[in-house]
């Protein structure tokens, strides 16, 4: 059984926006940037995109570290009146092994407690099996497949929270 305790889940600090980057994008940037300029820029471009995100009363993103404070991901809310989209990220090493389970149910118990919201939304890409039985398993039901983010994705969503 996995439960809380094997992980903290906090809200984003200014010193994660280094940890989000290297898991999330720098493998992109290392990869079609040539120039050391580049990456450089795309650096501070991310910097300036979380600095908003951390200071928008429109987003919320709960981070997800082991006791040790080493970054396990990160689950983010974009806030639209009553409905938020939820978007989570998994470092490699714990997806697959039911932890997203408990940390979504957790972050949206966090953010009900802060927005009156009637609907969340999860955009997951269609192929993406396991996640969309661990939505479903959290009371997401699928309304229909739509563009999101210039992709595909199924879109699931849970109402009357």
């Amino acid at each position: 059984m996995i439960n809380l305790k094997d992980f903290i889940i906090r809200e984003m600090l200014e010193e994660d926006i280094p940890k989000i980057y290297k898991a999330i994008n720098l493998k992109y940037v290392e990869k079609y940037c040539v120039k050391e300029c580049e990456k450089q820029s795309q650096w501070l471009a991310y910097k300036k995109w979380y600095y908003f995100i951390m200071n928008s009363p429109y987003f919320i993103v709960y981070i997800i570290t082991n006791s040790e404070n080493k970054f396990l991901g990160n689950i983010k809310f974009e806030i639209h009146s009553k409905r938020a989209i939820l978007d989570i990220y998994l470092v490699d090493e714990i997806r697959g092994k039911n932890y997203s389970y408990v940390i979504i149910k957790e972050s949206i118990a966090r953010i009900i407690e802060k927005f009156p919201l009637d609907r969340i939304e999860a955009y997951i890409i269609k192929e993406n099996q396991k996640s969309k039985h661990i939505f479903e398993k959290l009371d997401f039901k699928f309304l229909k497949t739509s563009n999101y983010n210039g992709m595909r994705h199924a879109l699931y969503i849970k109402k009357n929270i």
